[in-house]
């Protein structure tokens, strides 16, 4: 239970500052952390409402805003605010009122109740049966929209079928789609209508732009390449100034040897070769889902900023090359940023590059880390052993 608690709360907390979630009907709030939290039908509950959970059943009443993270959600119940959802699946019942709006994030949403206020969906499949008295915005990859929506209706999907009576406007962008014109009170506008209407308005998105001259391709592709790379020689700069011990342990861990370079750069390939199908499992559950965004999150920094410690490592076997063999992180950098950009003008041999770079910083990263782990680890052993 502190586990959940300690992975969620942050998350709770961004969205309370940023006024995403803002209590709107109660001063005070109530959290729930059971792991099946049930709201019976004679229960009540009189302020804003939080719950984090593996499943959810809800018959009773809330007083006030609504918010769900679970694994499963079964909603028939009554809330006089606004419902936010974040599940895997959502049902929500034929009894259940939503006296405000609704969002849902989920891979699995069924809608049988009725929502007084918009709707806002967010999932993989969508099943739309209730009525929805404002504005319903579904964004899927399968939907299947009927029931009654009071004011307009905007879908985007891969594959979506409408059969709803729908008093405004519908919008839907989607590959494959049906839809009862019968049924709808106002206009329907899919992508072919768009850009007709476009077009009639002066854009063309498929008139052909004046093709660039290679002379003008190369000059762009310089200026990028100058701007980019000044950019991250400063984030190098940076990097090396805040850290300079661990800078210092990350490029033993590839220049100390070939032997300490190719552990680096198979580490590197086996944790990113590995690493896509624990991330997206962890996606999938709502108590994983902020493991998963931090382990995104360091994987795109080494991708981004790793380069440098190895370019570092490069600009110093360079210089060691011409006999200086004082550790010279700054001017290693260089060194090594201004080869890098050089070979970026190299198409296939970048690709390839740019592989090794941030294979061989994610692995030299986590057996830097290792070490200090098991340094750690001595220290306490030893600490332990004097106090006895």
């Amino acid at each position: 239970m502190k586990k959940r608690f300690s992975l969620l709360v942050p998350i709770l907390t961004m969205f309370l500052i940023f006024g995403v979630f803002a209590p709107k009907r109660a001063d005070a709030a109530e959290f729930s952390f059971e792991k099946e939290f049930v709201l019976e039908q004679e229960e009540s509950v009189e302020d804003n409402l939080y719950i984090f959970s593996d499943s959810v059943d809800i018959t009773g009443r809330v007083n006030g805003d609504l918010f769900i993270f679970a694994e499963k959600i079964k909603m028939d119940g009554y809330v006089t605010g606004n419902l936010y959802t974040f599940s895997n699946t959502v049902e929500l019942g034929t009894k259940s009122r939503i006296l405000g709006d609704l969002y849902t994030f989920g891979y699995n949403v069924n809608m049988d109740g009725e929502i007084s206020g918009k709707a806002t969906v967010f999932a993989y499949m969508q099943k739309h049966n209730g009525s929805t008295f404002k504005d319903l915005t579904s964004f899927t990859a399968q939907s299947l929209i009927s029931g009654k929506v009071g004011d307009d209706l905007r879908v985007f999907a891969g594959k979506t079928a409408i059969d709803a009576n729908i008093a405004g406007e519908a919008i839907v962008i989607s590959e494959k789609y049906e839809i009862d014109e019968k049924k709808v009170g106002r206009e329907i506008y899919d992508a072919k209508k768009i850009d007709e209407i476009a077009k009639s308005q002066g854009f063309d998105k498929s008139k052909q732009e004046k093709e660039p001259t290679q002379q003008e391709k190369f000059l762009k592709t310089f200026k990028n390449t100058v701007i980019s790379s000044t950019a991250l020689l400063l984030a190098g700069v940076f990097l090396i100034y805040l850290t300079p011990v661990k800078t210092g342990a990350i490029v033993k861990k590839i220049t100390g040897s070939t032997t300490e370079f190719l552990k680096s750069f198979g580490l590197g390939i086996a944790i990113f070769l590995c690493a896509g199908i624990p991330v997206v499992m962890l996606f999938v559950t709502v108590v994983g889902m902020p493991i998963a965004m931090l382990l995104l999150a360091f994987m795109v920094f080494v991708g981004i900023f790793g380069r440098l410690w190895v370019e570092l490592a490069i600009g110093s076997e360079i210089l060691g090359l011409f006999k200086i063999k004082e550790y010279r992180p700054f001017k290693s950098l260089l060194i090594g940023r201004v080869l890098s950009s050089l070979i970026s003008f190299i198409p296939v041999v970048s690709g390839i590059y740019s592989s090794v770079l941030v294979c061989t910083a994610m692995g030299a990263f986590v057996r830097m880390k290792a070490d200090a782990l098991k340094v750690q680890k001595e220290i306490s052993k030893k600490a332990k052993v004097v106090k006895k």
